[in-house]
């Protein structure tokens, strides 16, 4: 985070591309090595998981009474956000046998 010099408002740092890129690398490695029940399953679909297993949503109410819960995006995430975030999702990927050959000490952020 950093503070504006006019406004002294402060700014959160979003994830940055780096981020970014090596998550969805564990993504697509994870979709070409896991097979639960038998099947394949996209690393978009594995995205969608992880938000709800890992981010915490938000109940909204539709104009007929329904309720529903909307999970947060990634893009908003501050890089502490989505390192904690990624930690998670590795630490997952890791106990089922998925290890990205990245080391921590070797991520960008």
């Amino acid at each position: 985070m950093s503070t504006c010099p006019t406004c002294r408002q402060v700014i959160k740092r979003t994830r940055n591309l780096e981020q970014n890129a090596i998550y969805w690398k564990l993504l697509q490695l994870i979709s070409q090595s896991l097979r639960p029940r038998g099947m394949t399953f996209l690393p978009d679909v594995y995205h969608e998981y992880y938000r709800r297993k890992f981010l915490t949503p938000t109940e909204i109410e539709l104009p007929n009474g329904e309720v529903f819960l909307q999970y947060p995006s990634t893009t908003g995430a501050s890089v502490e956000e989505f390192s904690d975030y990624f930690d998670a999702v590795q630490e997952d990927a890791r106990d089922r046998g998925v290890i990205l050959p990245v080391d921590r000490g070797d991520k960008p952020w």
